[in-house]
């Protein structure tokens, strides 16, 4: 078998099925791959091709084969997302860096390239963004998705939207809060999540009261914030809930004996619970009603003649009727 490594500006160089790299990694006629290519000893076939390369300039010169036959190609790199092994010597970060590849006699490698899937979750904003320069392949945002040859080192930063917090990774053997750094060995899925770092918890009240503050409060994780409730003249607070707060309902207990019944609260201060999202504080208010008992002398009745309940501000009227042979 004879081995052959070279330079190609080409798309379409002839690559087969299992080949470690497939895909021209530049732009056609302007950037370079490397290649090798294995031909039977009359040079009339081949049966293994593979490119060699990044995205910009690449260069395989230089081979030579072990006692097991694999294949060493050494050459030089401007690509900074060249593929390397997560244990290598030294990572690409172009400049024409020399590198020494290691490939199995059918130039095989592992299996690729393989696409890479960047997932955001949580209640936050961010940008998930990968090193290569002079342009990313994931910058997620708009792109969260990408081809990496196999065996690619590929690392992975976050930028925190406003009012957000980078809470951690997951896939790809990734965790915490740095840089997420692995190898295309396979497809994978890595997730980002971004968690809300400050929240809104807005007032809603009907017409008959107020809370203060009035309108929607910014309020940071785990803090909690509190409205004083009061009732317009006339009127009760009937309940205030939300934002894991105690509820408070107004009480409706029948009168007992030698008890009043207990006062309408017009005023009071809620307090929320510890806020982790962003939620609503909602209160309503009730009128206050009295009752009004009618109570006539012997000798004569009132219509109606039993206790009625009356709302504020309201008048109620009584018919007076003196008995036969009397008046009022």
């Amino acid at each position: 078998m004879v081995f052959v490594s070279g330079v190609t500006y080409s798309n379409n160089f002839p690559t087969t099925i299992n080949a470690f790299d497939r895909t021209f990694g530049g732009t056609h006629g302007v950037n370079s791959d490397g290649f090798v290519l294995r031909f039977d000893s009359s040079l009339t076939n081949f049966d293994a091709s593979t490119y060699l390369g990044g995205s910009s300039d690449d260069f395989a010169p230089a081979l030579a084969s072990d006692t097991n036959g694999d294949i060493y190609v050494a050459g030089s790199t401007n690509s900074t997302d060249f593929p390397t092994t997560l244990t290598s010597y030294g990572g690409s970060s172009g400049n024409f860096e020399a590198y020494v590849a290691k490939f199995d006699p059918m130039l095989i490698g592992s299996a690729g390239p393989y696409t890479l899937t960047v997932l955001k979750t949580g209640t936050g904003t961010g940008t998930v963004t990968s090193t290569e320069t002079p342009t990313p392949k994931i910058n997620c945002g708009g792109i969260c998705s990408a081809s990496y040859n196999a065996a690619a080192s590929v690392t992975l930063n976050t930028t925190p939207g406003v009012n957000s917090v980078f809470a951690g990774w997951n896939g790809a053997g990734c965790s915490g809060t740095g840089s997420c750094t692995f190898a295309m060995n396979s497809n994978n899925t890595v997730s980002a999540t971004f968690n809300k770092t400050k929240f809104t918890v807005t007032p809603v009240f009907d017409e008959h009261g107020s809370m203060n503050p009035s309108t929607p409060q910014t309020v940071n994780y785990n803090d909690t914030v509190s409205f004083s409730v009061k009732a317009d003249d006339g009127y009760h607070i009937h309940s205030v809930s939300g934002c894991n707060g105690t509820p408070y309902t107004a009480a409706n207990k029948k009168k007992k004996k030698k008890k009043k019944k207990p006062a309408a609260v017009s005023e009071m201060t809620y307090t929320t619970g510890h806020i982790t999202e962003s939620c609503t504080v909602t209160a309503s208010f009730a009128i206050n009603t009295f009752t009004v008992t009618p109570k006539a002398g012997e000798h004569g009745s009132l219509d109606p003649s039993a206790p009625l309940t009356v709302n504020y501000l309201d008048t109620v009227s009584f018919t007076v009727k003196p008995d036969e042979g009397c008046h009022i």
